[in-house]
């Protein structure tokens, strides 16, 4: 099942650092981080050429775009398949989204296998500055990539990517499906984003309504669950040392940090005559209570069903895999165990090469049955030392008894 991830990048150079890492989970099959390099611009200049007209052109949030296009192992074996083949899928790619959009860019496909799972797939670096001298309009879709990316692969593979489409074609049209009016991915958290700071700008607004000084004003936000963000402790949030209004206060919850320029488009000064003017306003009935009240349940339904989204969307995400270590680095670690455990591992390692049939004529052969003399020696001392303690304690504690006894 071909599937492709969007992102956008803001630091060129630190992606194509990335790219030109050591391979990440090598074994006999995988021993490279890159099998495959192609694009529509030399790789060996891209990072320059990428940095230059990113420099280029003055607007640009983001240097570049990255697609990466993941290959199930029903498709490609990384056991077992031609790199040129994935590496051109990339290409092909790349061509028909740039085509979609009606510009022409410099992009570069590495071909990869080195993840933990080894699953074979292109890393798609598309710069951000096309053949109009401008940025990507618009910038690049996850569905309209994931729609090219279905007509680009071949039909050897058609009928994975029939059963794909067919999935994606039920979501999108079905009214009760999960993804049915949000984003995906990183577009999706944006979104989410974005309802919690309108429902924090909501929840300030309903503070200040209330509140008729400054203390008020914090109490309140306080029940809210909503603080005023300070440099330091004992700092105060509306005033700078010098006695005078801070431009901004900082609100924050659940992660989103706001300032009321922006939540409220009121400064510290704003609202600090807001909250005079509700002082001098006479006091509400109780009527207005209980439409407050009714406020205050719509407002924390809303707050509640944010948090059932954002706890279920923590528990679904796959847990963390721990990083495997790589031959060099269980060695290194290896130095740091006790030396009954070094000996075990470099005596596997020297049978290991005697069942392949190598001798002392071999380098590795040769070093490998050094370092399990040495240790050999190291483990028969260590014991010797453990022995000779051990009759050195008995003497001890037998002449202490004997003093005992000519005492009494």
């Amino acid at each position: 099942m071909a599937t492709v991830k969007v992102t956008s990048i803001k630091r060129g150079s630190e992606r194509f650092e990335y790219m030109q890492e050591e391979a990440h989970f090598v074994d006999e099959y995988v021993g490279s981080r890159n099998t495959e390099i192609g694009g529509n611009v030399n790789p060996k200049i891209a990072p320059q050429l990428f940095d230059k007209l990113s420099r280029a052109n003055g607007n640009n949030s983001n240097d570049l775009y990255q697609i990466i296009q993941s290959f199930d192992i029903s498709e490609f074996d990384y056991k077992d398949y031609d790199p040129k083949v994935v590496n051109k899928l990339g290409c092909e790619l790349a061509d028909k989204v740039l085509k979609d959009k009606g510009v022409t860019a410099p992009y570069v496909v590495y071909t990869q296998a080195d993840g933990a799972s080894h699953h074979v797939h292109n890393h798609i670096l598309i710069c951000n500055y096309t053949d109009k001298h401008k940025s990507i309009p618009k910038g690049l879709s996850f569905f309209k990539v994931a729609k090219a990316n279905d007509d680009v692969v071949t039909a050897q593979y058609s009928p994975i990517q029939d059963g794909l489409k067919a999935v994606r074609e039920y979501h999108e049209n079905e009214e009760r499906s999960p993804l049915n009016g949000h984003y995906h991915g990183a577009r999706r958290d944006n979104k989410d984003r974005k309802e919690k700071k309108d429902i924090l700008a909501s929840d300030v607004k309903l503070a200040l309504s209330r509140s008729r000084s400054r203390q008020q004003f914090e109490q309140e936000l306080s029940r809210l669950q909503i603080r005023i963000v300070r440099s330091r402790d004992g700092e105060d949030g509306w005033l700078t040392k010098k006695g005078k209004f801070r431009k901004n206060i900082t609100f924050y919850r659940d992660g989103i940090k706001a300032r009321s320029s922006g939540l409220l488009n009121m400064t510290a000064q704003d609202l600090s005559e807001r909250l005079e003017q509700n002082a001098a306003k006479p006091v509400e009935k109780e009527a207005t209570t209980v439409k407050t009240t009714s406020e205050d349940k719509r407002r924390q339904k809303r707050l509640r069903i944010t948090r059932q989204e954002q706890s279920q969307t923590i528990t679904n995400r796959p847990k963390p895999q721990p990083k495997k270590l790589t031959e060099k680095e269980y060695e290194k670690r290896l130095e740091e165990m006790p030396l009954t455990v070094q000996l075990k591992h470099w005596q596997e390692r020297l049978n290991k090469l005697m069942a392949k049939g190598k001798n002392d004529s071999d380098k590795e052969f040769h070093a490998t049955w050094q370092k399990v003399m040495q240790l050999h020696e190291l483990v028969a001392d260590e014991q010797s030392q453990k022995a000779v303690n051990i009759t050195q304690y008995n003497t001890n504690q037998t002449n202490y008894s004997n003093e005992n006894d000519l005492e009494y």
